[in-house]
């Protein structure tokens, strides 16, 4: 009778959750992987933004804002299109 009993413990125990979630597991990892990717790449947006818009650190700002920016002839022309793609918009160039 012990065996049944262990059987049924058994049964009950590996559910078709289970299962779904075993086999789910390596797409959730990825999954939060990427998420924090984005996150840190908005955070690093983020930092640029503050940064180029300080003008005490004097080059770092430059830096910043041409990390930013395309720039041509001392003007800023549109978005680099890494930060263009990172925020989801079309402000990027193709050059």
């Amino acid at each position: 009778m012990t065996n049944h009993i262990e059987q049924a413990k058994e049964a009950l125990s590996d559910t078709p959750y289970d299962r779904v979630r075993e086999a789910l597991q390596g797409e959730l990892e990825l999954a939060k992987a990427q998420a924090l990717i984005s996150i840190a790449e908005q955070l690093r947006i983020a930092n640029l933004i503050a940064l180029s818009n300080d003008t005490s650190y004097g080059a770092a700002t430059v830096d910043a804002e041409s990390a930013l920016w395309q720039i041509d002839n001392n003007q800023l022309t549109h978005l680099q299109p890494d930060i263009a793609e990172a925020l989801g918009i079309g402000g990027g160039s193709d050059d």
